[in-house]
């Protein structure tokens, strides 16, 4: 008999812990009611608290913490990995402003509330040293310094009420602020 796999979202995890771990799981928790930002559900409520505040009755929150844990995409630990969602955006943006041959240039800067910020620019050639990805049908350049900070990050593309834009769930962050756009 197998063991069953131990479930990587729980209900007693944070929102924000949650959210900063998978965004790609940001749209499931809105699709089910739980926006976490203007109401009454708090980011530092646990998973379930935030969803009974919602009046979710528990055998739907069951459903929806099957569907967070199956939308978990793995990283190695060893490469950026781009969603297919990001990767459809990009490619998106690239058609739109006629650089379809061009890559999305992913860039840690110094920056923002929390010291290092992410920096996004479209790039028609990879500069010396960068490391080159392959995301379906587009690439993202990545500079050497960028890449340590990088490593086994996740990018997703979110669209939700309160923001649009790339995200990315980073396991080298030690802490961030609450914009999700900057990290120590």
């Amino acid at each position: 008999m197998e063991a069953e796999t131990a479930l990587k979202i729980t209900g007693d995890m944070a929102i924000a812990e949650v959210v900063r771990l998978y965004p790609q799981t940001i749209e499931i928790m809105l699709s089910y009611g739980l926006h976490c930002i203007g109401c009454g559900a708090n980011t530092m409520e646990s998973l379930y608290e935030g969803s009974a505040g919602h009046g979710m009755p528990d055998s739907v929150f069951e459903e929806m913490l099957e569907k967070l844990n199956a939308a978990i995409i793995e990283t190695d630990g060893s490469a950026l990995v781009i969603t297919s969602k990001a990767a459809s955006k990009i490619k998106e943006l690239l058609v739109k402003q006629g650089k379809e041959s061009w890559a999305l240039r992913i860039q840690v800067v110094k920056g923002g509330c929390a010291g290092k910020e992410y920096k996004f620019a479209f790039e028609e050639e990879p500069k010396e040293g960068d490391e080159v990805i392959a995301a379906g049908e587009v690439k993202v350049f990545v500079d050497a310094e960028s890449g340590v900070y990088l490593k086994g990050s996740l990018v997703d593309y979110i669209e939700s009420l309160q923001e649009s834009g790339f995200r990315v769930s980073n396991p080298n962050a030690s802490s961030g602020c609450g914009c999700w756009k900057s990290f120590a």
